[in-house]
């Protein structure tokens, strides 16, 4: 995997299926508007195919879960379009004390503002 000057990618899951199967998901900060990674294994590990972006196009997303049920492995995470992270990104308090959060700021960094979850299900099954 290539890190880039950016970040290094974040919020990594593993997900395990009963069969063998394994996803691995994370958030790739290698790219200007952070995407939604997933690279999976249907032999334990041994081989994973190529990574592939599961978020949108133009979007900003982040904090990706796995989890498998039966051969289907789901992928969850949040995001929002770019224009909506700018927007919050201007509207935060400027100084804060982060020691001693006012209310008004507990609600900015708690605030979903434009967030959507997303959920992808895959089929990861072995072949013989």
């Amino acid at each position: 995997m290539k890190l880039g000057e950016k970040s290094r990618p974040s919020h990594v899951q593993v997900g395990l299926g009963t069969a063998g199967q394994v996803a691995v998901t994370w958030e790739d900060g290698l790219v200007p508007e952070p995407r939604i990674l997933v690279r999976v294994s249907a032999d334990g590990g041994d081989n994973f195919l190529p990574a592939f972006a599961l978020s949108g196009e133009g979007q900003v997303a982040g904090y990706p879960v796995v989890g498998f049920h039966g051969s289907h492995f789901t992928v969850l995470w949040q995001e929002r379009s770019a224009a909506a992270e700018e927007a919050h990104k201007e509207a935060a308090p400027k100084n804060v004390d982060f020691d001693n959060l006012t209310l008004d700021v507990w609600r900015y960094y708690n605030a979903a503002s434009g967030h959507q979850v997303v959920a992808r299900t895959g089929l990861l099954t072995t072949t013989n």
